[in-house]
């Protein structure tokens, strides 16, 4: 049994070395023979609180520092972390309520930068970005070495894509020395799409974060934006992959690197780590591929990802159709009629599948793994959707020269804004065009004033599916394209199709200018992030110089 405590101050003395020097198990052990002989000891209780936050016991945390509060009210330290530990444990509304009371009631508080520090990070935690912005601005002005706040308030300005202010506030914290504003600095820059400027970031705070994987990831990835040397990209890539190897992430970017570099085979191997993604294997399929030969067999191919990602990836369904002995394929709703004009047997349902009669089940973005897919010429042919196109040929044409733009989509993936063009500004690449009839193949629509200002023909009405689409694209001489599905559709068709790119663009399309994938598209990429005043202009270019040739 221990001793009990005599010299209250010389055991509080020794409680606050062990916790200086990490020791909590045991200076919470001091701390409550303490207070077995001294309970009303605040200070003693709001020590034992801030050890709770470090094990992470969020509740006896809030316990201890409530008790130290209610014992000490007006030594406002112990409310103030009182109010982090209740934001630590996931109710930073709570945070928030103690710290505005105490500014209200103690106007001498308002000079206090850690309570305005604690109360930004609440709002920010609460998703409030205003107030998060306004009290870390307060904390800065009233102790402006205080990096932390600094660096959060970049954070926060980043989360508003003011990137200019979070650039400036990173700069000033990693020149005085807060290695992880360079970070974030760095990660800002590729953000934007300073490629050069990340990578130089990184590399000067290489030696201090050589060991951490998503320092390594990151830097592999502006690498890889900046189309720097192979293999130092991929040494990158595979040391943060071998110091967490269960990052899936990794993988897929990984496996995005080696597609863009035409490595196919080691690409292909390594973007099956895909499959480990929570929720990605399809449920209810039986007889899922493990690696063995589909000849000879009866296979369900299902489609996995997006529509543009199903149209890509369906030309290797060519290549099992000789092989297999029977091929049954699973697809989104909207492309089952295309396919099936296609004669290939397609559902949308699983339940329409009768599974006994099926062998192996593999993911449509498998099967070039499973075909021994390694160099570009086994991407061809292009797919059998260009024997679709010739299906709805039209042997006469009009004078008028037909032109098909997209140029917004709605997608909920993450990065889907940055790929819309403001109409207005596409529209600058047909001004003094003679002879053009624009059609709007925005599967969402496009506002009447914008129809009867651009002379553009809405044609989203007439496009209940993907085969619908397709008829519409076969009437156009030319496809001009944000990165969505429409313009993998009408490259897969074979229709000369213009894809306009920001400058993170997507592997899929290859160097910027063209992509292996398809013969017939020329891609426009931007000089500069989230601008397409260089991608008008080539655009415009291209338009004058290239329509007289396609209408002759």
């Amino acid at each position: 049994m221990s001793e009990q405590i005599t010299d209250v101050s010389t055991a509080l003395q020794l409680a606050n070395h062990l916790y200086q020097n990490q020791r909590y198990h045991e200076c919470v052990e001091i701390c409550i023979r303490i207070l077995s002989v001294d309970y009303s000891n605040a200070e003693v209780w709001n020590l034992a609180g801030i050890v709770m936050l470090e094990l992470r016991i969020f509740d006896r945390a809030v316990e201890y520092l409530q008790e130290a509060s209610n014992l000490a009210p007006l030594q406002f330290s112990y409310t103030i972390n009182l109010a982090e530990a209740y934001r630590r444990w996931g109710n930073p509304q709570k945070c928030v309520e103690l710290l505005l009371h105490l500014l209200r009631t103690h106007s001498a508080l308002q000079s206090h930068s850690t309570l305005h520090f604690n109360l930004a990070k609440a709002y920010s935690d609460m998703e409030d970005s205003d107030h998060s912005i306004k009290h870390y601005t307060i904390a800065i002005k009233l102790d402006p070495n205080d990096l932390g706040a600094m660096f959060n308030l970049a954070n926060a300005q980043v989360n508003l894509k003011h990137f200019g202010e979070a650039i400036e506030l990173y700069l000033s914290a990693f020149s005085k020395g807060f290695l992880d504003a360079g970070v974030n600095l760095a990660n800002t820059y590729v953000q934007i799409g300073l490629f050069g400027k990340g990578i130089e970031v990184y590399e000067s705070i290489y030696e201090h974060y050589k060991h951490d994987a998503d320092f390594l990831f990151n830097y592999a990835n502006a690498l890889n934006y900046a189309h720097a040397d192979f293999e130092k990209t991929k040494k990158s890539y595979d040391a943060a992959i071998a110091i967490n190897p269960n990052k899936v992430d990794y993988y897929i970017n990984y496996a995005h690197f080696h597609f863009k570099n035409h490595r196919f085979a080691e690409g292909f191997r390594i973007y099956e780590e895909r499959k480990k993604y929570p929720d990605m294997l399809p449920k209810g399929v039986a007889n899922l591929w493990q690696g063995e030969s589909l000849e000879h067999k009866r296979i369900l191919v299902y489609y996995e990802q997006g529509f543009g990602d199903t149209l890509m990836f369906s030309r290797f369904l060519l290549k099992v159709l000789p092989i297999a002995q029977d091929v049954v394929f699973l697809v989104q709703e909207p492309l089952v009629e295309i396919f099936r004009r296609l004669g290939i047997k397609t559902y949308a349902r699983l339940d329409e599948v009768n599974q006994s009669q099926i062998d192996i089940a593999i993911s449509l973005l498998s099967l070039p793994l499973a075909l021994n897919v390694s160099s570009v010429q086994d991407l061809k042919p292009t797919t059998s959707l260009e024997l679709l196109a010739r299906e709805f040929y039209l042997a006469k044409k009009d004078s008028r020269f037909k032109v098909g733009i997209c140029f917004n989509t709605d997608s909920a993936f993450k990065e889907a804004m940055n790929k819309n063009i403001p109409l207005d500004k596409m529209m600058e690449a047909f001004a003094d065009l003679e002879g053009v009839e624009i059609h709007s193949l925005n599967k969402s629509g496009i506002d009447k004033h914008s129809q009867k200002a651009f002379h553009i023909t809405d044609r989203s009405n007439d496009m209940a599916n993907f085969l619908d689409t397709s008829k519409i694209i076969e009437e156009m001489d030319l496809i001009i394209s944000i990165d969505t599905a429409l313009a993998h559709l009408s490259a897969s068709m074979g229709k000369h199709t213009i894809v306009l790119l920001n400058k993170r663009y997507d592997w899929r399309w290859g160097n910027g200018v063209s992509t292996p994938w398809y013969d017939d598209v020329v891609c426009m990429t931007q000089s500069k992030m989230g601008s397409w005043e260089s991608v008008v202009k080539n655009l415009k270019t291209y338009l004058k110089s290239t329509i007289h040739a396609l209408k002759a």
